[in-house]
C-alpha cells in the first residue's frame, strides 16, 4: 500500500481527497495519518519516523511512502530509519536538510517566530503572510482550510521541533537506501529542481521528474500530472 505524508498545514483527509484521482495508488483503507491533529507525542523527526515506520511493518509486508514537503522529510527519516522496509518512496518539494550549522540556527530562529505567530495571530491575515513566503513563489492559495480544522499548538510544536533547523543533515546519508525513489519538484520550483538533482545522484535507484506548470505544492497545483506519476510509479515498485 501507499503511505502518504502530508505537509505543514496540510490534513490526513487531504489524500482521501485525492483518492479517485489516484485509484491506482492503493493508499491505505484506513486514513491516512494526521501529523498535526494535536502536539505530536514523538518530538524529533527521527523518533516520530522510527514510530511511524513500525506500525507501518506490522500492517504492510510492501509499503511505499509518499510524502510531500514536511511529509517529505518524515518520510525521508522512516526511510532511512528502517531501509529494508520499503518498496519505494515518492518525495515532493522535499529537502534532505542543512548542511551548514549556522545555517540550521537561522532557520530554527525563523521557524520559533512564525511557532509563536501560529499560536497567536489573527488566522486569515497569518495564512495570507505564510502563503506569501518566497518558497510558494506568489502561486495563488491552493488550501483555503478554517481554522477549526486545525490545532494551533500542533502547528507551533511541529514547526519548533520538525523545522529544517532541527533536522540532521541527510544528504550524505541517501546513498543507504536501498529502494526506488522518484523525487518530484515543480517546474517554477528552481531551488527544490537543485536539491532534487543533488538527491538523486546520491540515492542508489533515484529518479528526478519536473511537474509542468506548477510551483512547490505540486499535488495542487498539476493534480493530474501528479496522480499519473504516482500511480505508473508504485505499479512499478509494487510488481518487483
Amino acid at each position: 500500500m501507499t503511505w502518504p505524508l502530508h505537509g505543514f498545514r496540510g490534513l490526513g483527509a487531504a489524500w482521501d481527497a485525492r483518492r479517485p484521482r489516484c485509484a491506482g495508488a492503493n493508499l491505505p483503507p484506513l486514513p491516512p495519518p494526521d501529523l498535526l491533529g494535536a502536539p505530536p507525542a514523538h518530538r524529533s523527526l527521527a523518533a516520530w519516523a522510527d514510530h511511524f515506520a513500525a506500525w507501518v511493518a506490522r500492517t504492510d509486508q510492501s509499503p511505499v511512502l509518499l510524502g510531500y514537503s514536511l511529509g517529505g522529510r518524515l518520510a525521508l527519516h522512516a526511510l532511512l530509519e528502517r531501509p529494508e522496509l520499503w518498496r519505494g518512496a515518492v518525495l515532493v518539494s522535499t529537502h534532505a536538510g542543512l548542511d551548514d550549522p549556522a545555517a540550521r540556527a537561522v532557520r530554527r530562529a525563523d521557524d520559533a517566530r512564525w511557532a509563536d505567530r501560529f499560536l497567536k495571530d489573527e488566522w486569515d491575515a497569518l495564512l495570507a503572510a505564510w502563503d506569501a513566503r518566497p518558497v510558494f513563489g506568489a502561486a495563488p492559495r491552493t488550501l483555503e482550510r478554517p481554522e477549526s480544522a486545525y490545532h494551533r499548538a500542533a502547528l507551533a510544536t511541529a514547526l519548533r521541533d520538525w523545522s529544517l533547523g532541527a533536522q540532521e543533515p541527510l544528504g550524505g546519508r541517501l546513498g543507504e537506501i536501498p529502494c526506488p525513489v522518484l523525487w518530484i519538484a515543480g517546474v517554477r520550483d528552481a531551488r527544490y529542481i537543485q536539491l532534487g538533482w543533488d538527491a538523486v545522484a546520491r540515492l542508489a535507484h533515484g529518479e528526478l521528474k519536473l511537474a509542468p506548470d506548477a510551483g512547490h505544492r505540486v499535488p495542487w497545483e498539476a493534480p493530474k500530472w501528479f496522480a499519473d506519476q504516482v500511480i505508473e510509479f508504485v505499479r512499478k515498485a509494487s510488481s518487483v
